[in-house]
């Protein structure tokens, strides 16, 4: 059952549209859905562990510097970031991939080209890609936004 605050029902998740014209006088609005849970990512990409060093006095730590261990961070963070984006998309009715398959990770990364060859230009991807931090509670400025909102209104009672 959804919880209410001030008496008042919270009305689902946060999506996002963005909204871009084109020359031809065609419009082209995209949604982007909050992520509910990590579960699908989860589980096709596992969160690299670093390796073990053993001391001379037996103790045991991570090596968190280790070069193939950064290496596997960064592509890990690579892949969830484009999940991230590929996930927030699936709130725009009839989005489809052609080269993103969302069950296979390697693809991913993809759906910038994939935009790209689209006709989106940097800018808008980029636009795409703050919208789904925005979605998503991840944009500093939104909630910047959101804090000034809740101040005022707190102002007013």
């Amino acid at each position: 059952m959804p919880i209410k605050i001030g008496g008042k029902y919270i009305s689902g998740p946060n999506v996002e549209t963005i909204v871009f014209p084109r020359g031809n006088g065609e419009t082209i609005a995209l949604k982007l859905g909050s992520i509910m849970d990590y579960k699908h990512f989860e589980e096709h990409v596992k969160e690299p562990e670093a390796p073990s060093i053993t001391h001379v006095n037996g103790t045991i730590e991570r090596d968190t510097n280790d070069e193939d261990y950064k290496k596997h961070v960064a592509e890990v963070a690579e892949l969830r970031m484009a999940w991230m984006v590929i996930t927030s998309l699936q709130a725009t009715e009839g989005f489809e991939w052609e080269a993103v398959d969302y069950e296979v990770p390697s693809t991913w990364p993809k759906f910038k080209d994939e935009l790209r060859e689209s006709g989106f230009n940097d800018i808008e991807v980029g636009k795409i890609i703050i919208g789904m931090m925005k979605a998503n509670s991840l944009h500093e400025e939104y909630l910047e936004e959101a804090r000034k909102r809740f101040t005022l209104s707190q102002a007013t009672l």
